[in-house]
Parts: C-alpha cells; structure tokens; sequence
C-alpha cells in the first residue's frame, strides 16, 4: 500500500528542498519498537494510506524524516507521560477495542471491547496514564482508571459532537454537557480520581459557535485554565478562559474573525484559533493594541484550516488543512507553520487528528 508524506526540510536558513517521499506500508503490527526518547516537537497523528479502509498511527518530528509506525487504529490524545497511547481498533469481525499500548516496548493490552451493552468512541488517555475517558452510547460519557478496571458513568448529558479533555498534570477532566437543542451549553470539570467530584461547571451564556466537526476544548500548560470560545453574534466571538482553580471566567471579545477551537501557548503569551473564514490566526492578547493576525492563510475558497496546536516550545503550530469545510475523515493535510518565519511544511495527507507529544527527552 502506498501513501505519500511530503516534508520541507532545512538545508541552510534561508534554503528549503522539497522531499517526496513514498513509503510501502504494511500491516505489521508485531514491528519492532524503537526505544529512544522521543525528541522534542513530535507529532502523533492518524492517517489512511491509499487503497485502505485501515487506520494507522504515525509518528514524525518536524526536523528530521523520522516517520515511525506507532500502529493500526484511531488515537484522539498524544501519548502520556510513560509513553502509552489509547488506540481504538475495529477486529476482524467489526467489532471495536480499546488496547492501551507502550510505543516504547511495544506491549499491547486489551481494555474493552465493544458489545450489545457497550459502545467505544473517542478515548483519550490522561497524561499520567492512569486514566482513559471515552463516549459511549450518543450522550454518555464514562472515565476507566486502570487500577480498577470498570468504567464509570460519568454523564449522560455529554456533548456528542465533542471530546473531552484531561488537564496536562492529569488531575482534571473537562467537557461540555448539552441536555437538548432547547438548553444552554455546560462545561463541566471533574477530578479524575472521582467520577462525581465536580471542581468546575460553567453554563454558557452564549453557545459554542456553528461548526461541522469536533469541539476541542484545549488547557494551559499549568493545568489552571480551560480554553474555549462562544459566538455571541456572527461578528463577535469571545475567547473564554476558565480557571478551575479560582473559579472564574474571563472572556476576550474578537471581533469580525470568529474564534474556533482556541489553543494558548505553553508560556501563556499567545492564542491560535480558526477563524469562521477557515484562516489561522495568531494574537497576543496581553497587548492593548494587538488584534489577530493571519498566520497561515487558505490557498483555495472552500478550504479550512483547522485545530491549530503549539509546539512545547511555542515556535511551531501544527493544524490540519482541509479541502472543504465539511471536514470529512481523513480528508485533510497535516502542516506545520514556524511562528517567527511564517514557514510552511506539509508533512502529511489523508489524515485525522495530530497531536504533539509533550513529554521529550
């Protein structure tokens, strides 16, 4: 089978050569698993070679062409901290698993797997690896600490077009709950060692704005803050911020660009965030007289670039470009953009979700 990465590499400063390079993938999953540290600016992502229906799991640092298959399956969080991955699997039968894997020794254990009772979407594992929280039936949302090996329902009220998110130390667990059309969003924080202790709950006053895919809600690197926006009227949005910690919300109005899945960088100086024209946009929301900029720029009028992320150093943004605003699977292209430079690579087609790995050498 075969899929094509395309890399911009550096050759000097101001140089860039244009790699093609066209892999032959097959479908080992007994491969052998590379024991080196992870290096910094790694990327995890889900893509689907060509003349597949299977997904799989890559890795790649943005210096270098070390592209490595990390497995078949969906991911929907970065690795944790002893580097294991929560990868959803559909069996020969057709039937879903959860398998926690280690991409540094290659152990694979099966968690659940999907019956008549039990339904598997979108897990994501917390930084710690003691937990996986994924959705189950339309509106339910349960948590599974390894240690117990049980799933616990943790709402039933649970936002289905979106994915819940652990905070960076692993303590927390954020989502949205909506009871029905006629009611207002909730965002909802619970600790993650308690299925019912609730640090943090928000009801929006103005709902999450009009998109076709996913919800992302995104935490500042201290764990204190979860970031997300509202459309309070189609030429003003607002970037919320709410600290768990003292409990308040603070809301940065923007105006005329529309905010989407907004991401703040780990020395807290910057947002990243899609626009409603389907443009990245960069803003320094500490200066008075800063308002967004365009950062990456769509090439054709139906694109949309989205889910824009910071690299743990802050130089580089990693989002997914799509041919449409529809956003179908494993439709878009994973780019990266070098803040300072405005520099951008393509790394790699057909893909689904990316996410930084966050704990390097």
């Amino acid at each position: 089978m075969l899929f094509y990465v395309f890399l911009y590499m550096r050759k000097s400063t101001i140089l860039k050569i244009l790699f093609l390079i066209i892999i032959l993938v097959t479908s080992c999953e007994n491969c052998p698993t590379s024991s080196e540290d992870l290096l910094e600016n790694t990327i995890f992502f889900n893509t689907k070679p060509l003349n597949t229906e299977m997904s799989k799991i890559y890795s790649i640092s943005t210096g270098s062409t070390n592209l490595k298959h990390r497995g078949d399956g969906l991911v929907y969080s970065a690795p944790s901290k002893d580097f294991n991955l929560a990868i959803l699997e559909t069996n020969e039968n057709s039937i879903k698993e959860l398998y926690l894997k280690n991409i540094k020794n290659g152990k694979k254990t099966l968690l659940l797997r999907e019956s008549a009772t039990i339904k598997i979407q979108k897990p994501v594992i917390s930084p710690q690896s003691d937990y996986i929280s994924y959705q189950g039936d339309e509106k339910q949302l349960f948590i599974f600490p390894f240690n117990e090996q049980i799933s616990y329902l943790i709402s039933s009220s649970f936002l289905a077009n979106s994915i819940p998110s652990f905070s960076p130390n692993g303590e927390y667990l954020a989502f949205f709950e909506k009871h029905s059309e006629f009611t207002s969003t909730k965002l909802k924080v619970i600790k993650s060692n308690s299925s019912v202790e609730e640090v943090f709950s928000y009801l929006l006053n103005y709902e999450l704005p009009s998109y076709s895919s996913n919800y992302h809600l995104n935490w500042s690197a201290d764990s204190k803050i979860v970031i997300f926006s509202s459309e309070i009227h189609s030429e003003l949005h607002t970037i919320n911020l709410c600290d768990v910690i003292e409990k308040k919300v603070t809301s940065i109005p923007i105006d005329f660009v529309g905010v989407i899945n907004p991401a703040i960088s780990n020395n807290n100086e910057y947002f990243t965030f899609t626009g409603k024209n389907g443009n990245i946009y960069l803003y320094d929301y500490k200066d008075e007289n800063s308002i967004p900029e365009v950062l990456v720029e769509k090439k054709f009028i139906n694109e949309f670039c989205d889910n824009p992320l910071f690299s743990k150093d802050n130089n580089v943004i990693l989002y997914s470009r799509y041919g449409n605003s529809e956003m179908l699977d494993f439709s878009a292209n994973l780019e990266i953009v070098d803040i300072k430079s405005r520099e951008i690579s393509l790394l790699m087609n057909n893909i689904q979700y990316a996410f930084w790995n966050l704990y390097s050498k």
